[in-house]
């Protein structure tokens, strides 16, 4: 019903399986449905993190910034941690495409920052993963001593999606550097 403040957040849902379902434009037409229901400042910004993510699936990287950064200032505006937490990441995963690392860095550390205080393990997962993935362009072997530890960290809380994604960074780490024993190991323990 209109004024249901869980209507912008399911239309979201739905528009995300829309999206994994490869349905593009009903996801889009369900990203409009939750604009249309958002009533509070971190419904729009979550709306908008969810429109400048699908901007950026087709390829608009800067019209996908610009949508994300006002996103950014909605939820700052909202004073609603959480969305501002994945508003942050949305954004800083942007930059990277952009391959505006410096942005990045400050993103994810915010988003980080914001994760720990809510003691969201995951959240605080996926901006260690990015950070881990920054630091891989300046010194290898911070990086790989930081999947190292992300893996630790999925595992102990039970993310398994970090934690693969640890083990699959590991083993590229390893397989760059031609250390194709290790990196076989790394794939191999993804797996099971």
């Amino acid at each position: 019903p209109i004024g249901d403040p869980t209507r912008s957040t399911a239309a979201l849902q739905l528009a995300e399986a829309h999206k994994h379902l490869g349905n593009i434009s009903a996801a889009q037409a369900a990203i409009e449905q939750a604009q249309l229901a958002a009533i509070t400042d971190a419904d729009w910004a979550a709306a908008l993190a969810a429109l400048g993510g699908m901007t950026s699936g087709m390829g608009d990287y800067t019209g996908a910034q610009a949508i994300l950064e006002e996103a950014v200032a909605l939820a700052r505006a909202s004073e609603n941690s959480l969305t501002l937490c994945r508003v942050l990441y949305a954004l800083g995963s942007q930059y990277w495409r952009l391959g505006k690392m410096d942005r990045v860095h400050a993103l994810m550390t915010e988003s980080l920052t914001l994760a720990r205080a809510l003691g969201n393990a995951q959240r605080e997962l996926y901006a260690l993963n990015a950070l881990a993935t920054v630091a891989w362009l300046q010194n290898e072997a911070e990086a790989e001593h930081n999947f190292q530890s992300i893996y630790r960290q999925a595992v102990a809380v039970g993310d398994r999606l970090s934690a693969v994604t640890a083990l699959n960074n590991l083993g590229v780490m390893a397989d760059d550097r031609q250390d194709y024993q290790a990196a076989r190991d790394y794939f191999q323990q993804a797996l099971t």
